[in-house]
C-alpha cells in the first residue's frame, strides 16, 4: 500500500492521493458503498464513482491512474469531434475533454445506470459534451441489453444484442450516420471504441459508408 500511495500522491496530491487510496482499499475489502466524488488529475471538475463492487474505481484507475489513453493523445494535435462509444460513466470523455480545449465530445452509452453516471459526470462541461442513451450498431434498430455474461459481468462490460419478435427493447441502437448528424462538425478526429464485441456489427455491414 505505501508504494500505491506514493504513486497516487505523485499523480493526484497529497489529500487526494490519500484519498484515493483509501476509497481503492474501501472498494476492494467491500468496507464502503454508495458514490465518492474524486478530482482526477488533469481534469477540471470532479467526477462521481459508485463504489462497493462497480467497476468505476477500476476504469478510473485505467483512464487517470495508468493513463491508458495518453499515447493517443500525444499522437493528436488538436482534436475538434470526438467520438466516446462506450462511454461508460464518461472518464474517457473527460479525459479528451480536458486535453483538447476546442473539442466537442459525443459519449454514447447504451446502459441506463451508466449513463446516469455519465451526464452526472459530462454536466459541468456544457454544451461541449453531448450524451447519448444508445447504442452504436451497423443500424437504426430496438436492441437488448445483456449484463453479467462477458468479461467479470460488472457495468463496464453490459452488452447488447438483436431484439427478437415480441421482445419489448430496452435500448436504441443508432447507425454512424445518425451520430455524426448529432455532432457540430461531422468529421471524426478521435473515434474511441469499447463496445463490448458490438465491433463486429459495427465494422459489418455499410461500414465503409463513413
Amino acid at each position: 500500500f505505501c508504494r500505491m500511495l506514493l504513486r497516487y500522491i505523485k499523480l493526484m496530491g497529497v489529500a487526494q492521493g490519500t484519498r484515493w487510496l483509501a476509497i481503492r482499499v474501501g472498494d476492494r475489502f467491500s468496507i464502503i458503498s454508495g458514490v465518492r466524488r474524486v478530482r482526477p488529475p488533469g481534469a477540471q471538475h470532479l467526477v462521481t464513482l459508485r463504489v462497493g463492487g462497480s467497476s468505476d474505481p477500476l476504469v478510473f484507475e485505467q483512464i487517470f491512474v495508468n493513463a491508458e489513453l495518453a499515447d493517443l493523445i500525444c499522437r493528436v494535435r488538436d482534436a475538434r469531434t470526438i467520438v466516446d462509444l462506450g462511454a461508460n460513466i464518461g472518464l474517457a470523455s473527460i479525459v479528451f475533454l480536458n486535453a483538447f480545449p476546442n473539442a466537442f465530445v459525443l459519449a454514447v452509452e447504451p446502459d441506463p445506470k451508466n449513463a446516469v453516471m455519465c451526464a452526472c459526470n459530462l454536466a459541468r462541461y456544457g454544451n461541449r459534451a453531448r450524451l447519448v442513451e444508445a447504442a452504436a450498431w451497423s443500424r437504426s434498430c430496438d436492441l437488448m441489453l445483456v449484463r453479467g455474461a462477458f468479461g467479470d459481468g460488472k457495468e463496464w462490460a453490459t452488452q447488447v444484442r438483436a431484439a427478437q419478435p415480441g421482445e419489448e427493447a430496452d435500448v436504441k441502437a443508432l447507425d454512424m450516420h445518425t451520430l455524426l448528424e448529432m455532432c457540430p462538425r461531422p468529421v471524426i478526429d478521435i473515434l474511441k471504441i469499447d463496445i463490448e464485441g458490438a465491433e463486429s456489427t459495427l465494422f459489418g455491414e455499410d461500414a465503409e459508408s463513413w
